[in-house]
């Protein structure tokens, strides 16, 4: 396939991949969402059903969790996700994909995200052409959304203390 095309873009569920051709993609990404899939096992059925069994990669960028993070901790993050995440340890994560091999696995530390200013906020707005979507363009507005930016990272902040993050890659075959 020629690498330079832009794959085509499915809308769809990860538990069940409506629409996309089987055996079709060489490489899967997953990118921190499989803590939020609720159904992981079928998720890695429809994954393994849309990979080409030539040469094919799942590779992932997520987080697991080295410790467990205190009741409250986890309850916060659930609360600003809307989501109950299940506490995905590096053992668990390799439960989930015991039929694939693992070629690569890398833990990084988690770096700090800084909440942007008002100012920074607008601009990122802007830049990404949703200004449209700001009903109230004022100051206020980005000073608001600034203000709930930096609510949220601080509660990812006090999760990531017991997260470490990881770049994986596995086959269904051999590496």
């Amino acid at each position: 396939k020629d690498c330079k095309k832009t794959p085509p873009f499915y809308f769809t569920n990860a538990e069940n991949l409506d629409g996309v051709p089987k055996k079709y993609f060489d490489k899967v990404l997953m990118e921190a969402v499989f803590g939020f899939i609720e159904n992981k096992p079928a998720a890695i059925k429809q994954i393994q059903s849309v990979l080409n069994y030539k040469e094919p990669l799942l590779c992932i960028n997520d987080f697991y969790y080295h410790e467990v993070p205190p009741k409250e901790v986890l309850n916060n993050f659930q609360s600003a996700t809307q989501t109950q995440l299940e506490l995905l340890t590096k053992d668990r994560w390799l439960s989930y994909l015991n039929e694939f091999k693992v070629c690569l696995w890398d833990d990084f530390e988690i770096p700090t995200i800084n909440s942007p200013n008002p100012s920074q906020v607008k601009q990122i707005v802007e830049d990404n052409n949703l200004l449209e979507l700001i009903p109230e363009k004022s100051t206020n507005a980005f000073e608001k959304i600034s203000e709930r930016w930096k609510y949220f990272n601080s509660i990812f902040d006090e999760n990531k203390k017991y997260l470490t993050g990881f770049s994986a890659t596995f086959s269904p075959s051999k590496c």
